[in-house]
């Protein structure tokens, strides 16, 4: 009887032992690309296109193979962005398979420029393993991962007005339009200008531009109109009548490029000659015309003296 009760109690402390050893082991789902922090999906400015790829992965520890269904789902539906990846992936035992999901940004640039940087959205990854034949879920597996679109910054320029016109001596006020053309607010950091040919020609209050904060314009943007800024074209008295090229260059805070763009001014000089053509009039004859007048005065009162003195003279002979 003890032998039997012995050998019971060695079979019952085999069970657990075996049923360990005969556990599936689980298969993994996880990123291959960083996702530790939010991702930033690299946008073309120009066109608003974009097509990124995030890489995951499915291990399988098994010793068959693991099949398993993928969907995926961003956390909001107006993201605009599309998924291309495998909808289903099957992984042979012992094996590690990376797979690749393609986002693309949908054809509607106007929205892609909409959506703000500063709004991420959540990707999620689910894969459910199917008990092949029977169609019925045996486990399921998601990650998760944070989506941004990138900052992007373009500056345009222009002038309100087509022709330019300024005198000598003069100045005048015309509208610097800016556009931001990006899809973040941007600022000038730096402005500058140059004038070919024309040393006498000067633009002023350029400097008004920088530091102001430029919302989003153009098509999709905050605004729909360009912020307009008020600068001077200034001509020296000593200007000459000639077409003069002028270059203004603004640098962005956002993306540091440096944008430049360049108009014509037309400037008209000061007639030369006197007002008055009477030469009688001019300057030098008025000056000489007081010289002779100066020296005249003191002759005549000489004169006055000597008859004085001859009448005083005959009288005392009388």
């Amino acid at each position: 009887m003890k032998i039997k009760l012995i050998v019971c109690l060695l079979i019952f402390s085999l069970v657990p032992l075996a049923s360990a050893q005969f556990e599936v082991p689980e298969w993994e789902l996880g990123w291959d690309t960083d996702m530790g922090t939010t991702y930033e999906i690299a946008l073309d400015v120009d066109d608003w296109d974009s097509e990124d790829i995030i890489l995951a992965f499915l291990d399988n520890p098994r010793n068959n193979e693991v099949t398993v269904d993928l969907t995926y789902e961003f956390s909001d539906e107006d993201f605009p962005f599309e998924i291309d990846a495998p909808e289903s992936l099957s992984v042979s035992g012992g094996s590690n398979d990376t797979f690749e999901i393609t986002i693309t940004s949908i054809s509607d640039s106007v929205k892609v420029r909409e959506y703000s940087p500063n709004q991420a959205v959540t990707l999620t990854v689910t894969a459910d393993e199917v008990v092949a034949g029977s169609g019925q879920s045996r486990s399921t597996q998601d990650i998760e991962g944070d989506l941004r679109p990138s900052k992007e910054h373009k500056l345009a320029h222009q002038l309100a007005e087509s022709d330019i016109e300024v005198d000598a001596g003069t100045w005048i006020e015309v509208t610097l339009q800016i556009e931001n053309l990006g899809n973040y607010q941007d600022a000038v950091t730096d402005s500058s200008h140059s004038v070919r040919m024309c040393p006498h020609l000067d633009i002023e209050q350029l400097d008004s531009v920088e530091g102001q904060v430029l919302r989003t314009t153009g098509n999709g943007g905050d605004q729909a109109s360009a912020h307009e800024f008020t600068i001077r074209v200034s001509a020296s008295s000593s200007a000459s009548a000639k077409s003069c090229e002028v270059s203004i260059s603004l640098t962005s805070e956002g993306s540091g490029e440096i944008y430049t763009n360049s108009f014509d001014v037309d400037v008209s000089a000061v007639e030369s000659g006197s007002s008055n053509n009477n030469p009688g009039n001019s300057d030098e004859d008025e000056q000489e015309m007081e010289s002779e007048d100066s020296n005249a005065t003191p002759f005549l009162g000489i004169l006055e003296i000597v008859s004085l003195l001859a009448i005083i003279s005959l009288t005392r002979r009388m």
